[in-house]
């Protein structure tokens, strides 16, 4: 919208931002409750927080590890908070947390969010061209 007014076009009112916002969320719910639904599983072999056990107990922890007993870096929950492997490791099936219901329904509600900041974006942009006489 400021780019429109700084070239004293028409400026679209839409709330994309809120649309972001609502993406973001429903991203977070997805991968907490895949996390969730893989302890549930009995799917992890990581500790929380801290890298494998090759690495040595209490000498390694997460992003700041350089021992070769690191395999992927470690984030944290968006939801709950809890420190979690941010990539599954190596060789371990995960189908059975993907083709769960609730991690389905998770990433179903994440795909809608997406698709409605599309419709929305491409709503605006097509509400400014009619506006500016492009179309």
């Amino acid at each position: 919208m400021e780019l429109c007014e700084v070239r004293a076009l028409a400026p679209v009112n839409w709330s994309l931002a809120e649309h972001a916002r609502r993406y973001s969320e429903a991203s977070a719910q997805r991968w907490h409750q895949f996390h969730v639904v893989r302890e549930q599983l009995g799917l992890v072999v990581e500790e929380s927080g801290r890298c494998r056990e090759e690495c040595g107990p209490g000498r390694c922890w997460g992003d700041d590890c350089e021992c070769a007993g690191c395999v992927f870096g470690w984030a944290q929950c968006a939801v709950c908070g809890q420190a979690r492997a941010a990539q599954p490791i190596h060789g371990l099936d995960l189908s059975p947390v993907e083709n769960d219901v609730e991690v389905l329904a998770a990433k179903q509600r994440e795909q809608d969010r997406l698709d409605e900041f599309y419709r929305e974006f491409d709503s605006a942009v097509a509400e400014w061209q009619r506006a500016v006489g492009l179309v």
